[in-house]
């Protein structure tokens, strides 16, 4: 998949966001996901978390770390 597409995945609007701008949009996505928005479709918060976690090692891994 496209790393445009993670991006969106997660909400971040950032070009090169950092490692820790990652896990903060992860946090808010899942918070959101674990939410009671989505209790009458459990199944789909499921996908959309897989989705969510997949997109966030992968723009973790490849993002730039505080100390660059």
């Amino acid at each position: 998949m496209d790393k445009k597409y993670y991006y969106r995945m997660l909400g971040i609007t950032r070009s090169n966001p950092t490692q820790q701008q990652i896990r903060e949009a992860y946090d808010q996505r899942m918070a959101k996901l674990n939410s009671s928005d989505y209790e009458d479709d459990r199944q789909y918060a499921r996908k959309k978390m897989k989705e969510a976690t997949m997109a966030y090692s992968c723009l973790l891994y490849t993002s730039p770390s505080p100390r660059d």
